[in-house]
């Protein structure tokens, strides 16, 4: 995608459990921008797992606490009337406190069912934000909370070899209609992994293809492009988008010390 004002949107996390403890934490990082606005969370992530059985369920509890910032650009704005008070000019920032909770079950058992449910900006963050140049408007926006629930299984209808992955997304809020995401996901002897998904939005109905690949166990790169249809307005204006996916996964293993033995004649 080309051009200074098309949407743009980077997400870091990393993620790890302590060590003989039930417990996870972890670092998420999501900037978006669009247009003249955009905004960053930064938040921190906790979670406990509870065993449910020795056949390897388990119920898992997180929070995540931290900040969201919204700013806009006065100055990708193009006004047919450059005196309008009401139009922003110059830069502004504001920064609120932001949270989410969440739960996720996982059943290796059935077919590795899992089900996840969460929400997030828990606080509907509120921001006020004018730029310094004299006469410059105060710019209100919020974040409505959203709640997030979704499930997926894993089956082998053509062997061990084959792993199929249906996947159901649903993100719902108080101020669009839902968005719902179909997903299925094919996996090649834990290698290659090719996909497809069909997503309903309040906007534009989206299908989006999918294709990645383990360069090394511990290395997944992947990409996908969204294709927007349905709504001729977001069509012209999003022709499709690109997405880029790498992981890596450190191990955080203490390496096991050799056995030492010494022999020395006077022992023998």
């Amino acid at each position: 995608v080309v051009g200074q004002t098309n949407p743009k949107t980077e997400a870091f996390n990393v993620h790890a459990r302590i060590p003989k403890l039930p417990i996870g934490v972890g670092l998420s990082v999501i900037n978006d921008k669009i247009g003249f606005q955009g905004s960053l969370v930064i938040r921190g992530n906790f979670n406990y797992q509870i065993s449910l059985d020795r056949r390897g369920s388990f119920l898992s509890l997180g929070v995540d606490l931290g900040m969201a910032q919204r700013n806009y650009e006065g100055s990708f704005f193009n006004p047919l009337d450059p005196g309008d008070p009401q139009i922003p000019v110059g830069a502004a920032t504001d920064f609120k406190f932001d949270a989410g909770f969440g739960a996720y079950y996982s059943n290796p058992q059935f077919n590795n069912l899992w089900v996840g449910v969460s929400t997030s900006h828990l606080t509907a963050p509120s921001f006020q934000y004018q730029s310094p140049v004299q006469g410059a408007p105060i710019i209100q926006s919020s974040m409505a909370r959203h709640l997030h629930i979704m499930g997926g299984i894993e089956i082998f209808p053509m062997g061990p070899s084959w792993a199929i992955q249906p996947a159901v997304y649903a993100k719902f809020t108080n101020v669009v209609k839902p968005s719902i995401d179909l997903n299925v996901r094919a996996v090649k002897d834990n290698k290659l992994a090719l996909g497809f998904s069909y997503r309903t939005g309040p906007f534009a109905d989206a299908f989006v293809l999918m294709g990645g690949m383990y360069v090394k166990r511990e290395l997944y790169v992947g990409y996908a492009y969204d294709i927007n249809f349905t709504n001729r307005v977001v069509s012209n204006a999003m022709v499709g988008s690109h997405e880029l996916i790498a992981q890596y996964c450190f191990s955080l293993s203490k390496p096991v010390k050799p056995e030492i033995i010494l022999r020395t004649p006077r022992f023998l």
